[in-house]
């Protein structure tokens, strides 16, 4: 738009409006009929070069870049590993979106980092830096827990400046910390085959693949191997170790041998090599199962005498042939059963002997031949195998003794033949 300059007639103003920022071409002449310049009467010095620069800084008209995530989510949702510097591009702007081009001073951006759900509890305030002078600024920082947070980048307008102030368009920014790389220090194991082991149950293992700050790893794929060391030399490996494509795995095993045992885990390298992860190997005690009536039984002498107080030896144990702790005295029954009589009687004495062992103490009166019999009460009841028993004649006692006389005469009754001896 030209006007007439005041001073002079026959000069003339021209005012223009420029948004970009850039290097132009300025052609004064005689006008065509469209209104353009005529390209052949043109002013002496026309056309000539002018240079537009940015405006003053724009807070909300300014730009911010930041980690893309590996599923191509929204411009303004980022995404880094935990314990990975996280970096902001920061472009300065103009209210037009020009970029400036030289550095203003103080750093007219501000960072704060809160996490989601919790906007005004500041977790990090983070300063940012000119790239060489530029109007590009960098920012860095660190955070090792996983999860979601909000980045809010805030323009300040230098003071006195014509330039507005306020937070970046699509301030605040989704930061989506993820964890990071499988750290076998940090990965963790627990579960009943750690803490309740028991032979004869199909013990499980719950194994959680972790990077080096403890963050529980969200994508499968690690490889883990579990074992134990046992008692004589046993050893165990894992059934089966399945994982769920989460970070997370189950590992399960079976022992059939009690006793104390040491439970490796580990996990492969790029290279093969495994190694422990934390706490392994733990150590794990493998408790016996409930007494198998079928599997236990009676030892002891096949012969004792009369009147002196015959000792035997129950001995329970699991299905697995494992002594339990013991402590089961009320559900055992055990009795002798005479082979001519048939009369049953109840054993004297069932004392707890340790280790799933159990004295049985009984004093015979009568001579023969015995059977006897054991068996545990209750739910899981059954008989244990007879043990055959013969019970001889204590030493000779003249008191006990009988004389018998010989009994002819048609009248005479049995019990004439019984007199005692003098």
């Amino acid at each position: 738009e030209a006007s007439p300059d005041d001073g002079d007639g026959d000069a003339y103003a021209f005012a223009f409006n420029v948004t970009r920022a850039g290097t132009y071409d300025l052609m004064v002449g005689a006008p065509n009929a469209d209104g353009s310049v005529n390209g052949s009467v043109q002013v002496q010095g026309s056309p000539s070069s002018v240079v537009v620069r940015p405006g003053a800084l724009s807070g909300p008209a300014s730009k911010v870049f930041g980690p893309n995530c590996p599923d191509g989510e929204g411009e303004n949702m980022w995404c880094e590993g935990a314990g990975r510097p996280v970096r902001l591009w920061i472009e300065a702007r103009d209210a037009f979106g020009n970029p400036h081009e030289v550095a203003l001073s103080p750093v007219p951006f501000s960072i704060s980092v809160a996490k989601k759900g919790s906007p005004g509890r500041v977790i990090a305030s983070v300063s940012a830096a000119s790239k060489g002078g530029s109007g590009a600024y960098t920012a860095d920082f660190l955070l090792s827990d996983t999860g979601d947070y909000l980045v809010t980048v805030t323009g300040v307008a230098p003071p006195g400046s014509s330039g507005t102030s306020g937070e970046l368009d699509g301030s605040p920014y989704l930061l989506t910390i993820v964890p990071g790389s499988t750290s076998v220090y940090h990965s963790t194991a627990e579960g009943p085959g750690i803490s309740e082991a028991q032979v004869g149950r199909l013990m499980w293992v719950a194994l959680t693949a972790r990077d080096m700050y403890g963050n529980a790893r969200s994508s499968g794929g690690d490889r883990f191997a579990l074992t134990l060391d046992g008692p004589n030399g046993t050893k165990l490996t894992a059934s089966s170790i399945v994982d769920y494509g989460n970070g997370t795995y189950n590992a399960t095993y079976l022992a059939t041998v009690a006793g104390n045992y040491s439970l490796y885990v580990q996990r492969a390298d790029t290279t093969g090599v495994f190694w422990d992860i934390r706490g392994s190997p733990f150590p794990v005690a493998v408790s016996t199962g409930p007494t198998n009536p079928f599997v236990s039984r009676l030892v002891g002498r096949h012969e004792v005498v009369a009147g002196e107080e015959a000792a035997f030896t129950l001995m329970t144990r699991d299905e697995f042939g494992n002594a339990p702790a013991g402590g089961e005295v009320s559900k055992f029954a055990v009795e002798a059963v005479h082979a001519k009589k048939g009369v049953a009687q109840a054993m004297a004495k069932l004392l707890d002997a340790g280790r799933g062992n159990y004295t049985v103490l009984h004093q015979f009166t009568d001579g023969g031949e015995y059977v006897l019999r054991a068996a545990m009460v209750g739910l899981g009841g059954g008989a244990m195998p007879d043990f055959p028993l013969k019970v001889l004649p204590g030493p000779l006692s003249p008191p006990h003794c009988e004389l018998l006389w010989p009994c002819y005469a048609p009248e005479c009754k049995e019990s004439d033949r019984h007199r005692p001896v003098d």
